[in-house]
């Protein structure tokens, strides 16, 4: 089986999600760990992508508004009399379930569901 850091392909300047729902951008690789103002351990990453958004999964927080879902859809659109497809990823969030884009979100704050989970307080559970 392939070590974890070769079979993500690991680069500086990239984005990880770690199984705990953290996410860094990466400073430094080495055989074990992963810089960044801290370190991580090679073993914790779930995702890695030079792009953000691509970390991004139902149930977290963007902006301060849930995600709903995330898909995929083809679009039809026509210039020029001619139509084109397109095949874009698209992010549902919000009370008021807005639809965008995913690569249109300004995106300027994450907080996952991993990260709500561990901070919330649960009436009932004491």
């Amino acid at each position: 089986m392939k070590d974890k850091l070769e079979a993500m392909e690991l680069k500086p300047n990239m984005y990880v999600r770690t199984n705990d729902g953290y996410i860094s951008n990466v400073n430094n690789i080495n055989d074990k760990n992963i810089y960044n103002n801290n370190f991580l351990k090679l073993g914790i990453i779930k995702k890695s992508s030079y792009d953000i958004i691509d970390l991004i999964e139902e149930g977290d927080y963007v902006n301060g508004k849930i995600v709903i879902s995330i898909y995929e859809q083809d679009n039809k659109y026509y210039q020029y009399g001619k139509e084109f497809i397109t095949h874009d990823k698209m992010i549902m969030y919000g009370d008021m379930a807005s639809v965008c884009k995913l690569e249109n979100l300004q995106i300027k704050s994450i907080v996952t569901k991993e990260q709500f989970s561990s901070i919330e307080y649960r009436l009932g559970d004491e």
